[in-house]
C-alpha cells in the first residue's frame, strides 16, 4: 500500500494559501521576545512553538526545525490561544484551516463511500475530531549538509493533509525504496495515518 497522493482543484483558493504562508513567515519573523512566550512542550495547549519536537530533551539526535502547532477544535475556543501578531493571524489561520478541514472531511467521506461503509461513518464513530495544524519552519542552517529537518515516521491520524513550499525534500518509503515527493504549485500532498490502516485494516 502506498499511502501518500496529491490533491489539487481542492477548492482552497489561491490568494488564501498565498495569505497564508506570507502570515506565516511574518510571525516567525518576530522577534524572539515575542514568540517564546508561546514555547512548550505541553500538547495539551492550544498553540505551542518547539524546536525538533515535543520531546527536544530525550532526543538523541535535533533536527533543523521549529514548529508551530494549533490545536483547531472547538476553533471559537482554541483561536483564543492562537498569535495576536501579525494582527492578521488568527484570521487568516482560522479561515485556512476552515478550508482545508473540508477538504480533509470529502476525502474521508469518499474513502468510506469506496470501503462500502456509510458516508459519515467517521463523524459518526467520533475517529476525526481532534485536527491540528502544524507548521514546519526551517531556519538557516550554517552547515546543511549535516542537517536533516525531520526523521522517517509515520503519522498516527487518520490522515494528514500537507501544503510544501518551493523546496524539494518531502520523502516517502514505498517497497524499501525512499521516494522524492513531487513539488506541485498549491497541491495538497496526503498522507493516510497509522489511524486509517487500522480502521481499513489496510485495505
Amino acid at each position: 500500500m502506498f499511502n501518500f497522493g496529491q490533491v489539487i482543484d481542492h477548492n482552497v483558493p489561491i490568494a488564501l494559501i498565498n495569505e497564508t504562508t506570507s502570515v506565516i513567515k511574518e510571525f516567525f519573523a518576530l522577534p524572539v521576545e515575542e514568540k517564546e512566550r508561546y514555547c512548550s512542550t505541553d500538547t495539551n495547549k492550544k498553540f505551542i512553538i518547539y524546536t525538533s519536537s515535543v520531546n527536544y530533551d530525550k532526543e538523541a539526535l535535533h533536527y533543523g526545525r521549529d514548529a508551530a502547532r494549533h490545536l483547531t477544535v472547538p476553533k471559537d475556543e482554541c483561536e483564543k490561544d492562537w498569535p495576536q501578531k501579525p494582527l492578521r493571524y488568527r484570521k487568516i489561520i482560522r479561515d485556512y484551516t476552515d478550508a482545508v478541514e473540508k477538504v480533509g472531511l470529502r476525502l474521508l467521506r469518499l474513502l468510506v463511500e469506496g470501503l462500502g461503509l456509510e458516508t459519515h461513518y467517521f463523524e459518526k464513530e467520533k475517529l476525526g475530531e481532534n485536527p491540528n495544524f502544524t507548521v514546519n519552519h526551517y531556519p538557516k542552517c550554517p552547515k546543511p549538509e549535516e542537517t536533516w529537518g525531520s526523521a522517517k515516521h509515520y503519522d498516527p491520524g487518520l490522515m494528514t493533509i500537507l501544503l510544501q513550499d518551493d523546496v524539494p525534500g518531502l520523502q516517502a518509503l514505498h517497497k524499501g525504496k525512499w521516494i522524492a515527493i513531487e513539488t506541485i504549485p498549491y497541491a495538497f500532498v496526503v498522507n493516510v495515518g497509522n489511524l486509517l490502516e487500522i480502521v481499513t485494516n489496510e485495505s
